[in-house]
């Protein structure tokens, strides 16, 4: 385990920096980027762990229940290839917590 302080206080720049395996494909670094600035400015989603494979974000802010649950389930599944559950599923638990965990591993 290793703790890096990175030299922005722009989190959503984090990728510059942290390598995360589902970020390993053609454009994935830029993506991954321009998604947690996205998720920064509507969800207040902060990385506060990145372990290669797994990353963790915290929240201000919840999407509804509906089309803003299921796009975020569906943009957080796109990275998190190997998270276990329906998009369904997943979206009906971001309504419901202020901590998201995304794995991909190879």
């Amino acid at each position: 385990m290793q703790l890096v302080l990175l030299p922005t206080t722009s989190q959503w720049l984090a990728p510059a920096w942290v390598s995360y395996f589902g970020a390993a494909r053609e454009n994935g670094y830029p993506a991954w980027a321009a998604a947690l600035r996205q998720w920064d400015e509507r969800w207040g989603a902060a990385l506060v762990a990145a372990w290669g494979t797994m990353l963790q974000f915290v929240t201000e802010r919840r999407p509804a229940p509906g089309p803003q649950a299921w796009d975020l389930a569906g943009q957080l599944m796109a990275i998190g290839g190997s998270l276990q559950c329906e998009q369904w599923q997943l979206a009906l638990a971001l309504t419901r917590s202020d901590a998201w965990f995304v794995h991909d591993r190879p």
